[in-house]
């Protein structure tokens, strides 16, 4: 029995994992976004678990983790998170520039 080779829920993991390295690079100066947000990492985290989940469940056989349903939903808030952080940096990021983590961010949720 051929199984069908499905490219989306490909794409969703790779940008799950890229919003999750890029938490952990600089977004502001020498800023994680551990240390820039108060709450907004910790969604921007949970959500890209949530993909990572469905994506699995997608991908491997005979494994029905999360709804395929939830992923447009997932997506959009970490887009409005992320773009949400670009336009509007927090207090504790200052004067600094945007740095390479908010950028592969983006690129993450635009994927």
């Amino acid at each position: 029995m051929t199984r069908r080779f499905e490219v989306g829920p490909i794409l969703v993991a790779l940008g799950a994992i890229l919003l999750l390295v890029s938490l952990f690079l600089d977004w502001y100066g020498p800023l994680t976004a551990w240390e820039a947000f108060e709450i907004v990492e910790l969604l921007l985290a949970a959500l890209a678990v949530a993909a990572l989940v469905v994506a699995a469940g997608q991908l491997v056989p005979g494994l029905e983790l999360g709804d395929r349903r939830w992923l447009p939903a997932i997506v959009v808030a970490a887009a409005v998170l992320v773009a949400a952080a670009l336009v509007d940096p927090p207090p504790a990021a200052g004067a600094e520039g945007l740095e390479q983590g908010a950028w592969l961010a983006f690129a993450a949720a635009l994927v």
